[in-house]
C-alpha cells in the first residue's frame, strides 16, 4: 500500500482530514458547553455539561456534528494536505534539509488560505445552522440537514451565495495556520534538537501545545477585528465608527494600543488551543499507525482495492445521512411535558441505545467469520452448509415462540437468556468437533430470534410504562437502527478484521470478542433494566396455540398478507444464500500479493496442500517455489472476511439511505420491482463464474461440496498449513473484484432499500 500511486498521493488529505474530524468528535461536547456557558447558563463547566445531559441525554452534547465533520472533510482535509505537499516540495528544493522558519510560514499561509476557500462552503453552512435555532420562530429557515442548507443557499442567493463572507475567512485562516503548522513543525525540531526523543510523546504534544499558543496568536486580531466590524452602530451623525478592516486595526492600535487586539485571549485560547492539539497529535499517530499495520499484516500492497471500495461507499453513506438530519444525532428530544420528563426519556433513551448497540456488535462480530471458521477447522462446503441449515432452522423454530415465552415469563430475562446462550454459541467455536458446532449453530439460532424480539418488545413497553410520547418511539428506534445496523455492524467488521489480521489472533478471536461485548451489555441489563411481560389482554397473546390461530384468521382474511409473506420469503431466501455463499464464491479468486517472507516459509506446506495449489499437473516443486516467491507464508491465501463484511455493511447503508428519497419518487409497487428485479442480476454475477472452477481455483469443484485437500476430512481437524500458521492475507483477481461490487449491489439493492421498502409495504398491510 506504501508504494500505491493513488495512497501516496492522497495520504496527506486522507491523514489530514481524519485528524480533524476525530478532533472535531472529541472537542465537540467541550465546544457545546463553552457555547451554553456563553448564552447565559449558570454554573462551572461540569455543572453545565451534566445540566445539559440530564436534561436532552448526552447525545445533546453533540448536536451539530454532522456540519463540523463537513468542515473538517474539506477545509481539515485541503489545507493539511495542501501543507504536507508543499513543504515537502520546499524540502526537495533545500535538498533534503529542514526548511527555514519564513518557509515553513509561507507554507501554512498558502496551505489555509486555500483550505478556507475550499471550507468556505460548509463553514457558511454551518454558521446558518447553528445561527438559525436563534432566530424568531417565523423567521426560521428550519434547515433538516447539511445537503438542504447547502441546497437552499444556492437556490436562494446563487453558487456565489456559498462563498460570502469568504474574504475574512481565508485571511483568518491564512494568520491561523500560518501560527499552527509553522509553529509545530519548528517546535519539533528544536525540542528532538533539543535531545528528546524523535517522534516521540514530548516532542509532538509539546510542539503542539505549542502550535495551539501560536495559532491563538496569530488569529485573534483577525477576530477581534471582525467582532469590532458586526458589532458597530452607527455614530449619532449617521456615519460608521469604522470604513472597513484596516480602519478599524488602525483606530485600535492608535487609540488602545497593540495590547487591545488580544482582548479575551484565555477565554480565546481555551476554545482554538485544544483542537489544534488533538489535530495536530492524530496527525503525527495515524501514519504510524499506517505503517505499524502495514509491517504486522506483511503486505504492502493489501486491501487498496478493499479500502477504495470501502471509501466508494462509506463517503455516499455519510454525505446521505448527514445531508437527511436523521439517525443517531438528528433525532428529537422529548418535546412538551415538564424539563424532569425530558430528562427521564433521554435517560432511558440512552441505557437502551447503549444495551442494543453492544448486543447488536456481539451478534454482528461473528458473521464474517463463520463460514471462514468451519473451512478452516477443514469441513466441506456440504458439511458447512449442514451447519447454516442448523442455525436457520432453530431460528425458525425458536422463533414462533420466543415472543410468546418472553411476554410469559420476562422480557429482561430473556435479554440475559440471550446472553447466556449466544456467549455459550460463541465458546463451542474452540471446538473442531462437528457435534459441539451443531450444538453451536442450535443455540445461535435461538439466540437470533431472542435477539430481534425481546429487545425492542422490553423498549416499547417500558417506554410506553414509563409515560412517555408514543410517537417518540420513532425517534428511539431511529437512532437504534442507526446505530446497532449500521455503525456497529461497520465497526464490529473492522474490528474483526483487526483481531484476526491485524493481531494475529485466529479466526476464533471475533467470537471471543463478541462474549466479553454481550457480557458487557448483559450486566448493563440486570443492573438497570426492571422487569415487564406482556399483558394477557393484548391481541395475540394467550398461548402458542391462541397465537397460531389468530396468525392463520388474518392471513385468510387478507390475501395480501399472504402475498407478502411469500415474497418476504423468496426475499429471505436470496439474502441467506448470499449469506452463506460469499465467502467460497471469493475464495477461488484470490491470490497472495508479493511479500517478503522466511525462506523456509513454504515448509508449513503439507504434500496434500501443494498438490492443491499446483493446477494442470505442475509439479510440487514448482509449486512450493512460486508460492514462496510470492510470499505464500504456508498456506492458503485469506480473504480479509472483516473488512470485505464492512464494505457490504457501509453499501447497505447506503440503500438505507436512499429508500426514503426513492419512495417519495416512485411508488412503492415499482420500487420493489426494481428490488427484485436488480438484485436478480447482480447475484446471476457469481453465478458466471461458478458454472465451473476457475482454473486457478482449486481442482475439484466445491460447490459440489466433495472434500479437496485443503479440507482434510470431516471429523473437524484443522486442515495442513492452516493451523497454527500465519494466514497470508489476499487480494482479489478480476472475477473476484467484480463479484464484490455485485454483492455490494446487492447489499445497496436488497439489505438497504428492499428491507427499507419492505417494512414500509408491511405496514401498509396491517
Amino acid at each position: 500500500m506504501a508504494d500505491n500511486p493513488i495512497w501516496k498521493a492522497t495520504k496527506p488529505f486522507v491523514n489530514g482530514g481524519l485528524s480533524g474530524m476525530a478532533a472535531t468528535c472529541i472537542i465537540q461536547p467541550i465546544d457545546m458547553v463553552k457555547v451554553r456557558i456563553q448564552l447565559g447558563a449558570k454554573g462551572g463547566p461540569i455543572t453545565v455539561a451534566k445540566d445539559i445531559i440530564a436534561k436532552d441525554g448526552f447525545g445533546s452534547l453533540y448536536k451539530g456534528l454532522n456540519a463540523g465533520l463537513l468542515r473538517q472533510a474539506t477545509y481539515t482535509t485541503a489545507r493539511l494536505g495542501i501543507f504536507s505537499i508543499i513543504s515537502e516540495k520546499a524540502k526537495e528544493y533545500n535538498k533534503g534539509k529542514p526548511i527555514p522558519l519564513w518557509q515553513k510560514a509561507a507554507c501554512g499561509l498558502t496551505a489555509g488560505g486555500l483550505g478556507a476557500l475550499v471550507g468556505t462552503p460548509a463553514d457558511l453552512t454551518l454558521i446558518r445552522m447553528q445561527a438559525d435555532s436563534t432566530l424568531p420562530v417565523e423567521h426560521r429557515r428550519n434547515y433538516k440537514g447539511v445537503t438542504d442548507a447547502m441546497t437552499r443557499i444556492v437556490k436562494e442567493d446563487g453558487v456565489g451565495g456559498l462563498f460570502r463572507g469568504g474574504g475574512p475567512t481565508v485571511v483568518r485562516a491564512m494568520a491561523l495556520n500560518m501560527g499552527m503548522l509553522a509553529s509545530n513543525d519548528q517546535a519539533k525540531e528544536m525540542l528532538e534538537a533539543a535531545g528528546f526523543e524523535k517522534g516521540g510523546q514530548v516532542a509532538v504534544i509539546g510542539s503542539a501545545t505549542i502550535a495551539g499558543f501560536f495559532a491563538s496568536v496569530c488569529s485573534l486580531p483577525f477576530d477581534f477585528i471582525k467582532t469590532r466590524l458586526q458589532k458597530m452602530t452607527p455614530n449619532p451623525d449617521g456615519s460608521m465608527p469604522y470604513k472597513g478592516p484596516v480602519d478599524c486595526a488602525a483606530q485600535t492600535l492608535r487609540n488602545e494600543g497593540p495590547l487591545a487586539f488580544y482582548t479575551g485571549f484565555p477565554t480565546f485560547f481555551a476554545r482554538i488551543a485544544p483542537h489544534v492539539v488533538f489535530t495536530l497529535v492524530f496527525l503525527d499517530a495515524l501514519p504510524k499507525i499506517q505503517k505499524q499495520y502495514v509491517r504486522k499484516l506483511g503486505f504492502a500492497h493489501l486491501c487498496s482495492f478493499y479500502w477504495l471500495t470501502f471509501a466508494a461507499f462509506f463517503v455516499p453513506a455519510v454525505a446521505l445521512e448527514l445531508g437527511h438530519g436523521s439517525g443517531l444525532f438528528g433525532g428529537k428530544g422529548a418535546t412538551g411535558g415538564s424539563a424532569r420528563a425530558g430528562r427521564d426519556y433521554a435517560r432511558f433513551r440512552d441505557n437502551y441505545l447503549v444495551v442494543f448497540a453492544l448486543m447488536m456488535a456481539g451478534d454482528w462480530m461473528q458473521g464474517p467469520y463463520i463460514y471462514h471458521l468451519y473451512e478452516h477447522y477443514g469441513f466441506s462446503v456440504r458439511d458447512i452448509g449442514r451447519l447454516f441449515i442448523m442455525g436457520f432452522a432453530s431460528s425458525a423454530v425458536f422463533g414462533t415462540v420466543a415472543g410468546a415465552l418472553a411476554d410469559k415469563y420476562g422480557r429482561k430475562r430473556a435479554s440475559l437468556l440471550y446472553v447466556l446462550t449466544y456467549s455459550a454459541s460463541c465458546a463451542t467455536k474452540h471446538s473442531s468437533s462437528y457435534d459441539v458446532l451443531l450444538l453451536g449453530r442450535l443455540l445461535g439460532g435461538v439466540s437470533t430470534s431472542l435477539l430481534f424480539s425481546v429487545f425492542e418488545a422490553w423498549a416499547v413497553a417500558a417506554h410506553l410504562n414509563r409515560g412517555f410520547d408514543e410517537s417518540l418511539l420513532a425517534d428511539l428506534f431511529t437512532r437504534a437502527v442507526m446505530l446497532g445496523n449500521g455503525i456497529m455492524a461497520i465497526a464490529s467488521g473492522l474490528v474483526g478484521s483487526w483481531l484476526v489480521q491485524g493481531l494475529g489472533l485466529g479466526p476464533v478471536a471475533p467470537f471471543d470478542a463478541a462474549i466479553l461485548v454481550m457480557l458487557v451489555g448483559g450486566a448493563i441489563v440486570a443492573c438497570t433494566w426492571d422487569e415487564n411481560r406482556g399483558a394477557a389482554g393484548e391481541e395475540g397473546g394467550g398461548s402458542l396455540t391462541r397465537q397460531f390461530y389468530c396468525a392463520a384468521v388474518t392471513i385468510a382474511k387478507d390475501e395480501r398478507v399472504a402475498l407478502l409473506g411469500v415474497m418476504q420469503a423468496l426475499f429471505e431466501a436470496s439474502m441467506y444464500t448470499f449469506v452463506f455463499l460469499w465467502t467460497p464464491a471469493l475464495n477461488p479468486h484470490t491470490y497472495v500479493p508479493a511479500v517478503h517472507t522466511s525462506p523456509d516459509a513454504s515448509a508449513a506446506l503439507s504434500t496434500a496442500t501443494m498438490r492443491a495449489l499446483a493446477p494442470d499437473g505442475r509439479s510440487l516443486a514448482s509449486a512450493g517455489a512460486a508460492l514462496s516467491a510470492e510470499g505464500g507464508g504456508g498456506s492458503s491465501p485469506q480473504l480479509p472476511h472483516g473488512l470485505v463484511f464492512a464494505i457490504f455493511m457501509t453499501a447497505s447503508m447506503v440503500g438505507t439511505a436512499l429508500a426514503g428519497r426513492l419512495m417519495a419518487t416512485w411508488r412503492l409497487e415499482v420500487v420493489l420491482q426494481g428490488v427484485f428485479w436488480a438484485g436478480a442480476a447482480l447475484m446471476s454475477v457469481p453465478v458466471m463464474y461458478h458454472t465451473r472452477v476457475a482454473d486457478h481455483a482449486l481442482p475439484r469443484d466445491v460447490f459440489e461440496g466433495e472434500t479437496h485437500p485443503l479440507e482434510a476430512h470431516h471429523q473437524g481437524s484443522p486442515s495442513p498449513g492452516l493451523a497454527g500458521a500465519d494466514l497470508p492475507p489476499a487480494q482479489l483477481d478480476a472475477g473476484g473484484r467484480v463479484q464484490l461490487l455485485a454483492f455490494c449491489g446487492f447489499e445497496v439493492d436488497g439489505l438497504g432499500v428492499g428491507w427499507g421498502e419492505g417494512a414500509v409495504d408491511a405496514s401498509d398491510c396491517t
